[in-house]
């Protein structure tokens, strides 16, 4: 590029005059994928879930492990969900989501965001010691009941 970085680096190309250089912990962790299948969407172990979503949650590419599913609880006796995050994903953006519809249009209202490594809200308490931590999060009782899903983004 313009300043002599690098135009394909961990595999992704940008043709802009600046190239704009991932941070390396995905990249790093796809490492360990051995069948080629290393893209975000990809599921390298054809159990459906696509890698970025195994990535942030904490599971290792090729298991099955459930950690990447919102699990119900309680949250001083109101509706919560439990989800797992990994610590060492700082370059992922992960959004809890709410709605009363799934219907194609439907709105979804973020209840809670992890952005950088911090979630943003107060009504989110993690536990746990080493990797992946366990996030609790208490759900306004407008969404009990309802949808909640988790949604996972490049930052």
């Amino acid at each position: 590029d313009f300043d002599g970085s690098p135009r394909i680096t961990w595999g992704n190309v940008d043709i802009g005059a600046y190239e704009y250089q991932f941070p390396a912990g995905y990249w790093l962790w796809a490492e360990g994928i051995s069948n080629g299948q290393t893209n975000l969407t990809d599921s390298v172990s054809l159990d459906g879930v696509p890698n970025l979503l195994k990535y942030a949650t904490g599971v290792s590419p090729t298991s099955h492990y459930q950690w990447y599913q919102l699990e119900p609880d309680i949250v001083e006796g109101k509706y919560g969900v439990r989800l797992y995050r990994n610590t060492n994903a700082n370059d992922i953006t992960m959004i809890v989501e709410g709605s009363t519809s799934l219907e194609s249009h439907s709105d979804w209202t973020g209840l809670a965001t992890n952005r950088f490594g911090s979630w943003g809200a107060a009504n989110v308490v993690e536990t746990g010691v080493g990797n992946p931590v366990s996030a609790l999060l208490a759900v306004s009782p407008k969404y009990s009941n309802q949808f909640i899903r988790l949604r996972v983004t490049r930052p």
